[in-house]
């Protein structure tokens, strides 16, 4: 897994560092060999922006046409938005691996929804004909 950082209009010292690849390699075992997960850092500033901190994480997957991507912004904090940016990335691997666990469904849940389908139109298809006779 490479990760590569960038900055704009701001510039960010080693503990932010730490905690962002402590935070992003978290996800390796989830994650293929082959992944290059880009971090961007922005700073927006001028009357109306207030210094926010805002966080990017994108993964490119080899493999996958759409990368995974998760944006975040926070308060003047950096570390703030690296948590609630890798939450979402969390929740989006978490996703993707779900769904290629069940072959590009959902869950089970909606396996189990698919298999009482066919049952729920066979009933109304019954009560139907008991209406016509």
């Amino acid at each position: 897994m490479q990760i590569l950082l960038r900055t704009i209009a701001c510039s960010l010292d080693d503990k932010t560092k730490s905690y962002l690849r402590k935070k992003i390699l978290k996800h390796e075992p989830m994650l293929p060999n082959a992944v290059v997960v880009e971090c961007t850092f922005e700073r927006k500033r001028g009357p109306k922006r207030d210094g926010s901190a805002i966080v990017h994480i994108s993964a490119k997957v080899p493999g996958v046409k759409k990368p995974i991507f998760a944006k975040s912004k926070a308060s003047p904090n950096f570390m703030v938005a690296i948590d609630v940016a890798e939450a979402k990335f969390d929740r989006l691997i978490h996703k993707r691996a779900e769904m290629r666990k069940f072959d590009g469904k959902r869950s089970r849940y909606y396996l189990d929804k698919l298999k009482r389908a066919p049952r729920r139109a066979l009933r109304l298809f019954r009560r139907k004909k008991r209406e016509v006779l």
